[in-house]
């Protein structure tokens, strides 16, 4: 609410000047013939957002005239290493466009182009990847444990327009976690957005994580006693992670793991999940009456989807639904 009234202040006070610079322009219209004076400058060097007459030329005409088509907006500045040029012909046209009735001589003298750019400062990138520097430490810190990042390379100087200057970092997306981090800063000059620039960053990252204290085959069954708990660095992998203490009893591999090799989500199967060839428990429920037998899944299947096994004493696979791990279920409710 506090940033609301200041808002409609200024959208009031926008209004009101507008009001009083077209009041003045029909006053200027209204005003009988005279003579006009504009000497044209060499180079005019801009310090805001727009350029004015005032900025290009000097107005030599009553005071009440003067001061409106000093006033009068021309064009945007141009952008910093940017250098527009603006003929006689142009100011004359503009003006007589944006005073309907002007009816004013305009007598000319100086250049016959002004040349314009904008004013400049430099600024130092320190405060920048300063910035980006945070805004990445404190992502990677509520992912990993330890961490500590090195800039790649430091952006040249800013060339950047009179103002002040704020460094704005967007969201670093860590979906997936490299080497590498771009961080991107847009750079904004009294409050507008002006540019942006990257930050390349590297990260050392540490992380409590399970490593496989043996060889296990591709389709073993693992608990947490599988595992050692260390903390390692992690930079280099860009698969999830499996947090510690999260590992579930009885979980399947989906790939081997080597000695010494860290756990990461896509080790492992779907909870509940049956491999082709899996020995599972088969409930035939029909009619209230339920009967447990052992059979071999012939597919590979997760929690809740139909597969196909065979019952140790048949020749032939019935449909059963996967209702747990290692266990399937056909038949009635």
């Amino acid at each position: 609410m506090k940033d609301f009234v200041p808002a409609i202040m200024r959208m009031w006070f926008a209004v009101l000047a507008s009001s009083i610079a077209v009041a003045a322009v029909a006053a200027v219209a209204a005003q009988p013939a005279a003579a006009m004076h504009l000497q044209l400058r060499q180079e005019a060097v801009i310090a805001e957002r727009f350029i004015t007459v005032a900025d290009i030329a000097t107005v030599d005409a009553s005071p009440e005239i003067a001061g409106v088509i000093k006033a009068l907006h021309i064009g945007a500045a141009p952008r910093v290493g940017n250098v527009d040029q603006w003929t006689r012909e142009d100011v004359e046209q503009l003006i007589r466009r944006r005073v309907p009735g002007f009816k004013s001589n305009l007598k000319w003298s100086g250049p016959r182009v002004v040349k314009v750019r904008v004013a400049t400062r430099a600024v130092d990138s320190r405060a920048l990847v300063d910035v980006a520097r945070s805004k990445l430490q404190n992502a990677l810190q509520k992912k990993f444990e330890k961490v500590d990042v090195t800039v790649l390379a430091v952006p040249a100087e800013l060339d950047l327009p009179l103002g002040d200057v704020s460094f704005r970092p967007r969201d670093v997306d860590l979906k997936h976690f490299y080497a590498r981090i771009p961080v991107w800063v847009d750079v904004h000059v009294n409050g507008a957005f002006y540019r942006s620039v990257v930050v390349p960053f590297s990260a050392n990252v540490r992380q409590s994580v399970y490593v496989a204290n043996r060889d296990i085959a591709e389709g073993a069954l693992v608990t947490a006693a599988d595992f050692d708990v260390r903390v390692e660095e992690v930079s280099a992998i860009s698969d999830e992670l499996m947090p510690v203490e999260r590992l579930q009893e009885q979980t399947r591999l989906r790939k081997r793991l080597n000695n010494g090799q860290i756990l990461t989500r896509t080790h492992l199967a779907p909870l509940g999940m049956v491999a082709r060839g899996d020995s599972v428990k088969l409930i035939l429920a029909e009619g209230g009456v339920v009967i447990e037998a052992r059979a071999v899944a012939q597919e590979e299947g997760g929690l809740g989807q139909m597969v196909r096994v065979k019952p140790e004493s048949s020749a032939d696979a019935v449909l059963a639904r996967v209702v747990a791990l290692g266990v399937v279920r056909a038949g009635g409710r």
